[in-house]
C-alpha cells in the first residue's frame, strides 16, 4: 500500500523574477479560523499587507525561513527597493547567502526593467559584498550553551558541537522544544532548513504512526528503550529506530533520545555506559553516548539478521560478541575481528507453505535445520565465550582457541510437528558468567537453570523447571470462578508452569526472571532455584526483561507498556499500553467530521474544518455506537439503554432500554429523513426498531433474525438478509416485504433517494461466480433486475447517483450503470487494501476508507486524489494534500519523522523540523472545495 504521507522533498527556492518566486507557491487565500498558532500558508492572501502580516506572524513564532518566503511573495506583488531589502536582509542574517544572492539578482533584473540605474548600482555593490560562506562561530557558541544546559538538566555529559551543521541545529531545536521554548526551537529548525537549502540537502517527511519496543536495558539507574518506527501505511518505506533514555518512574519522563536511520533489533552498553553497540541493517554500530556520534560502522554481514549481542569492558578494553546469522564474531573496541565461531548441530523446525486460493490451506514441511544462536555471554576480560543454541545446547569457547566444549543436559522432547504444532525447543534464553568468570549460568525455555564450571565445562547444578507446590497452585487457580474450590496442580502442571519465552539474569548472575508464557512472571534465586516472587497479574508486559545491579526488574512489551518490579515489591506500572491501532476510521458525508472507532477505546471525533474535538459522551463509561451521516446526532450505549442524542447535548431524543452489550448492538441513521434503525441482541433474542426523530417515536419491526441489515439513505426501505436465505426489501413505514431476492448475499446498497437497491451475490468459492444485481423500487416490476458479472471478489458496495460502485478484492473499483449496462474498471494503487467506499453528499467526492485512514478522491473517471486524513494513535488526526501540504491536530507533527539526506551522512530528526514548511491551516476545507493548497515552502515528491 502507498503511504498516507509519501516521501516529501523540501526544496527551498528563491525569486528569480519580480512576478513570482519560481520555487514558492503563488499567493493564496486567508486561513480558516480555528486551531492553534500556525506559521503555515494562509488561505486568501492576495495582497501585500496580507503577506506582510503572515511574514510577521511566522517571524514571531520563530519560523524565519517561512517569514522570508512570505516576504518573497511581497516582493512578487510589490517589486520595489524596500520590499526587496525586507526580503534579503533577513536571508543574510540567517546565512541563506545563495538565496539572498538569487533574490538580489531578481531585484536587479527588476531595476533594469524599470531603468533605475542607481538601484542597479546599489544592488551590484550589495551582491559583491556578500561573503562566500556564512560563519557559524556564533551558532556554535549558542549550541554549546544549549547542550551545556541540557547536560546539567539530565545529569549526563553531552559533548558540545564543534560546528553548526544541520544535524546539530536540528538537535538543538529538539532540546529547546523539550524545554518548552517553542520559538527558540523553531528558530533552530528554520536555520537547519536554511542550511540544508544552501548545501543542496533534502528532507523526506514520513508519517510514522506505529512504533514498537524491541528491547529494554538498564543504564545508570535509568531505562533505555530500544524502539523501531514503522510507516503505518507503506511497509515499503524504510523503518527508523531510536533509543529512549527515560527515568524509571511512573510516566517515564524522557531525558534523551538518539535516533537511528534504521531500527536496531539488539543493543547493549559498555560497562561504563559510554558506548552503545547495536545492529543496523546488517551492520554493527559503535555509538558514543556523549555526542551521539557513530564512531564506527562495521559491515559485518548485510544479508544476515543479528540474533544476539553481548558486550564486556569499556574503552579500549571493550569486547563485543555478536551473532551475525549463524556466525558469531568477537570484535575489539576498534572494530577489528578477534575470533570467529560457528555452531554445529541441527534443530527441528517446521515450515508452513500456504497454497494459492481462498482459505488458509497449507502444507507443513518438517526439517532439521542448522542450529542458530539464541543467546550470548562473555567474561569481563573476554577470555571465555558462551553461545546458546536453538537446539538447547550451550557451546563454551576459549579465546586461546581449541575445540569448544558442548554443554548439554537431558530434557524431555515432545514431537508435536506432525500435528502441525511448533517444535518443542528448549533453547538457552539467557546466559551470564559470574563476575569472577568461574561459572556460567544458563536459563532455558522449559525453565531449567544450569550452572556450569566455566573452566572445565562440568555441570555444577541443575535447577529443575518445576514450580513449587504453592506457585503451581496459584497458577492453576488464577482463573477459577468465584466460589470454585481451589485445586492442587498435577505433576505435569508443576513442570510446565516453569516454561518461558523470555528471560534475564542480574549482572551478578544471582537472580533470574522468566515469563512470556501463560504462567506469569517468575523470579528465582539462580544458585538454588528458590522462589522469590511469582506475579500473575493480568496484562503484565512480559516480552522483554532487564535486571539492574540492585535487583530491580523492568519488563516491557512490544507496544510500549513498561512495569517495574523492585525487590520484594509488586509490579508498578511505569507506562501503560497505548492505543495499538485505529480499527476503522469514519468520515461524515460532507467530509467535515472525522472519527476513530477503535475496539476497546473511546470514540474520538474531530471537526476538521474548525480543527476542534467534538464531545460525544459525558464520560468513558458510555460507548459511542454510531454517528449520523453529517455527525449531527450520535447513538450512545450507556450500559442500561441505547440513547439517540444531538452531538454536544446530553439530552436523549430517544431512549431504548437494553440488556444487549455494545458489541451486540447496531445503529444506522438515514441521511435525509431522520429515521434511525436499531438492532440489539441479548439472551432473549434479537429486537429491531425504527425510531423517528426528532420526536423519538419507536416502531418495533418483525424481521427474521438477520445477519445483515441496511437502512436506505432516505429512510424508506430496510434490507434484511442471511447468507442462507433470500434478501428481503421491507417498507420501513409498514414493515411489509416488497421484494424477496437472492440468497448468498454479501453486501447491499441503496441509491441516495431510495430509487433502487443493489446487492452483491457470491454463491460459491470462485470469483467467476460473483454477480452484482440491481432492481428499481420506484418503477418497473419485480422482473426488472439488472445483472453484472463482476469476475472478482467484491468487498464493498455503494451507490452514487445512478451508478453502483463495487470495491473489489483485486485492488480495483468497478463503476456500473444498471440502466445502460455500461461498466468501467479502474485500478489504482490508492485502492489497495481499502475497506469501504462512500459518496459525499454533493456527489463530487468519494471517501475511500482503509485501515486508519480515509482517502478523499474526486468522483471523476480518473479517481483524482485530493486529500488523505489519517487517524493517530493519540486520538488526533493528520491530513495530507496532494501537493504535500499538511494539517492536523496539535500533536500531528509528533507523528512525523524527517529523514535528512544530501549533506553527508543521512540522519533522522523530529517531524517538527519540517512542519512549519508544510503546514497549511484549513487544508481539509480547501481540498473539499477543489483548492490544491501549496505549503509555505516548496515541496516536491
Amino acid at each position: 500500500m502507498r503511504s498516507i504521507v509519501p516521501a516529501l522533498l523540501l526544496a527551498f527556492g528563491t525569486c528569480s523574477r519580480a512576478s513570482a518566486p519560481p520555487d514558492e507557491p503563488t499567493p493564496e487565500a486567508r486561513p480558516v479560523a480555528g486551531g492553534g498558532e500556525s506559521t503555515g500558508t494562509p488561505s486568501g492572501c492576495g495582497s501585500v499587507e496580507c503577506w506582510r502580516e503572515q511574514a510577521a506572524q511566522a517571524e514571531r513564532l520563530g519560523a524565519l525561513d517561512v517569514a522570508a518566503a512570505h516576504r518573497g511573495r511581497v516582493f512578487a506583488l510589490a517589486p520595489d527597493a524596500s520590499s526587496l531589502s525586507a526580503w534579503v536582509e533577513p536571508l543574510i542574517d540567517q546565512g541563506a547567502l545563495e538565496a539572498a544572492r538569487a533574490a538580489l539578482t531578481a531585484g536587479r533584473a527588476e531595476a533594469v526593467r524599470l531603468g533605475q540605474s542607481d538601484w542597479v548600482a546599489a544592488l551590484d555593490a550589495r551582491i559583491a559584498s556578500l561573503p562566500k560562506e556564512p560563519s557559524d562561530a556564533a551558532a556554535v557558541r549558542e549550541l554549546s550553551d544549549i547542550f551545556s544546559r541540557e547536560s546539567a538538566a539530565i545529569g549526563e555529559p553531552l559533548d558540545a558541537p564543534v560546528h553548526a551543521g544541520p544535524a546539530e541545529l536540528a538537535q538543538a531545536g529538539e532540546l529547546q522544544w523539550r524545554r518548552g521554548d517553542a520559538v527558540g526551537a523553531r528558530r533552530w529548525w528554520s536555520r537547519a532548513r536554511t542550511l540544508l537549502r544552501e548545501r543542496g540537502g533534502a528532507v523526506d517527511v514520513v508519517a510514522v504512526e506505529t512504533w514498537y519496543t524491541n528491547q529494554v536495558l538498564w543504564r545508570d539507574g535509568r531505562l533505555a528503550l530500544v524502539r523501531r518506527y514503522t510507516p503505518a501505511f507503506d511497509y515499503g518505506v524504510s523503518q527508523t529506530g531510536a533509543l529512549d533514555l527515560v527515568a524509571a518512574e511512573p510516566g517515564m519522563p524522557l531525558t534523551r533520545r538518539l535516533r537511528f536511520t534504521h531500527p536496531a533489533e539488539v543493543a547493549a552498553f559498555s560497562d561504563d555506559g559510554r558506548t552503545l553497540v547495536r545492529d543496523e541493517a546488517g551492520a554493527l554500530v559503535f555509538q558514543d553516548m556523549s555526542s551521539g556520534a557513530v564512531m564506527r560502522r562495521i559491515a559485518a554481514q548485510a544479508d544476515a539478521p543479528m540474533y544476539a549481542l553481548a558486550v564486556a569492558g569499556s574503552g579500549a578494553a571493550m569486547r563485543v560478541l555478536a551473532a551475525h546469522g549463524r556466525e558469531i564474531v568477537l570484535w575489539d573496541a576498534a572494530g577489528a575481528p578477534l575470533q570467529r565461531f560457528a555452531l554445529a548441530g541441527t534443530t527441528p523446525t517446521i515450515t508452513r507453505v500456504y497454497r494459492a486460493g481462498r482459505g488458509t490451506r497449507h502444507d507443513n514441511i518438517l526439517r532439521d535445520s542448522p542450529t542458530w544462536p539464541t543467546s550470548l555471554a562473555l567474561t569481563a576480560d573476554g577470555s571465555r565465550i558462551a553461545v546458546g543454541g536453538s537446539d538447547g545446547k550451550v557451546r563454551l569457547f576459549d579465546r586461546g582457541g581449541g575445540k569448544p566444549r558442548e554443554l548439554a543436559f537431558a530434557w524431555k522432547y515432545v514431537e508435536r510437528r506432525p500435528m502441525g504444532a511448533n517444535p518443542d525447543l528448549n533453547s538457552a534464553l539467557a546466559l551470564r558468567f559470574s563476575p569472577d568468570g568461574a561459572q556460567l549460568v544458563a536459563v532455558h525455555e522449559h525453565g531449567d537453570i544450569l550452572i556450569w564450571d566455566a573452566r572445565t565445562g562440568a555441570l555444577r547444578k541443575h535447577v529443575r523447571p518445576h514450580c513449587s507446590a504453592e506457585e503451581a497452585r496459584r497458577v492453576v487457580n488464577r482463573y477459577a470462578e468465584p466460589g470454585e474450590p481451589p485445586r492442587e496442580a498435577t505433576a505435569e502442571e508443576r513442570e510446565s508452569c516453569g516454561r518461558a519465552t523470555a528471560a534475564a539474569l542480574s549482572p551478578d548472575a544471582r537472580l533470574v526472571v522468566t515469563g512470556g508464557g501463560m504462567n506469569g512472571v517468575r523470579l528465582r534465586d539462580a544458585r538454588t532455584g528458590a522462589p522469590i516472587a511469582l506475579h500473575l497479574e493480568d496484562g503484565l508486559p512480559d516480552q522483554y526483561f532487564a535486571v539492574s545491579p540492585s535487583g530491580a526488574v523492568v519488563m516491557a512489551d512490544l507496544y510500549g507498556a513498561v512495569q517495574l518490579i523492585a525487590p520484594a515489591s509488586p509490579p508498578q506500572p511505569l507506562a501503560l499500553k497505548p492505543r495499538t491501532g485505529p480499527v476503522r476510521p469514519w468520515i461524515s458525508s460532507d467530509g467535515r467530521v472525522f472519527a476513530q472507532f477503535t475496539v476497546g477505546e473511546p470514540v474520538v471525533a474531530w471537526d476538521l474544518v474548525a480543527r476542534r474535538r467534538l464531545e460525544l459522551v459525558a464520560d468513558d463509561r458510555q460507548q459511542v455506537l454510531a454517528l449520523s451521516p453529517t455527525a449531527s446526532h450520535v447513538a450512545v450505549h450507556t450500559g442500561e439503554a441505547l440513547e439517540i442524542r444531538q452531538v454536544g447535548s446530553p439530552q436523549a431524543l430517544a431512549r431504548v432500554p437494553t440488556r444487549a452489550s455494545p458489541f451486540a448492538s447496531e445503529v444506522q441513521f438515514s441521511r435525509t429523513s431522520g429515521h434511525v434503525l436499531v438492532g440489539m441482541k441479548d439472551d432473549r433474542g434479537r429486537t429491531i426498531e425504527r425510531i423517528e426523530l426528532p420526536a423519538g417515536t419507536r416502531h418495533p419491526l418483525r424481521l427474521d433474525d438477520p445477519t445483515g441489515l441496511q437502512l436506505s439513505p432516505d429512510g424508506r426501505w430496510i434490507a434484511s438478509w442471511r447468507h442462507d436465505s433470500p434478501l428481503k426489501i421491507v417498507r420501513a413505514a409498514g414493515g411489509e416485504v416488497v421484494a424477496s431476492l437472492d440468497d448468498k448475499v454479501h453486501r447491499v446498497a441503496f441509491a441516495s433517494d431510495g430509487s433502487f437497491v443493489a446487492w452483491l451475490v457470491q454463491p460459491d468459492r470462485t470469483p467467476e461466480s460473483v454477480r452484482v444485481r440491481a432492481r428499481w423500487l420506484d418503477g418497473p416490476g419485480p422482473e426488472d433486475i439488472h445483472e453484472l458479472a463482476l469476475g472478482a471478489w467484491g468487498t464493498w458496495l455503494a451507490a452514487a447517483g445512478e451508478e453502483v460502485l463495487v470495491l473489489r478484492g483485486d485492488g480495483a473499483l468497478t463503476r456500473w450503470r444498471p440502466h445502460t449496462g455500461a461498466r468501467d474498471d479502474l485500478k489504482s494503487d490508492a485502492l489497495a487494501g481499502l475497506l469501504e467506499v462512500a459518496v459525499a453528499d454533493d456527489g463530487k467526492h468519494l471517501f475511500l476508507t482503509g485501515y486508519g485512514r480515509v482517502l478523499v478522491h474526486d468522483n471523476d473517471a480518473a479517481l483524482t486524489g485530493r486529500l488523505t486524513v489519517a487517524s493517530l494513535l493519540s486520538g488526533g488526526w493528520l491530513a495530507l494534500g496532494r501537493t504535500g501540504a499538511m494539517d492536523g491536530s496539535d500533536d500531528a507533527p509528533d507523528h512525523l519523522l524527517a529523514r535528512v539526506r544530501g549533506v553527508g551522512e543521512e540522519f533522522v530528526a523530529p517531524g517538527r523540523l519540517a512542519w512549519d514548511g508544510l503546514h497549511v491551516a484549513g487544508l481539509v476545507a480547501r481540498a473539499l472545495a477543489g483548492d490544491d493548497a501549496a505549503p509555505p515552502l516548496r515541496l516536491a515528491p
